[in-house]
């Protein structure tokens, strides 16, 4: 898949709240992920990325964007405001 094409899929799919930053330097590239909401931003850690295409490093932050804003939700359901909003 080319990268333009990710980068446009990520751009869709990317829970609100959260930012996916490309570093780029002579010899390298990296892919940080962020949590909005806070300033500044809370870096979330990814899984070891070496050996990664920057392809595969997009795709690794939107999986985990999105099992954290999963998490996230399930926890809010727990809550005295979740439940009253889960009744509706």
């Amino acid at each position: 898949m080319s990268m333009k094409k990710v980068v446009k899929n990520v751009c869709r799919d990317l829970p609100d709240g959260w930012l996916i930053a490309l570093h780029m330097r002579r010899g390298a590239a990296l892919v940080e992920l962020h949590r909005e909401g806070k300033f500044p931003t809370e870096v979330i850690p990814l899984p070891d990325t070496e050996g990664m295409s920057l392809v595969e490093q997009l795709k690794n932050a939107l999986r985990v964007a999105e099992d954290e804003s999963f998490a996230d939700y399930n926890k809010y359901l727990k809550t005295p405001q979740g439940k009253k909003d889960r009744e509706v």
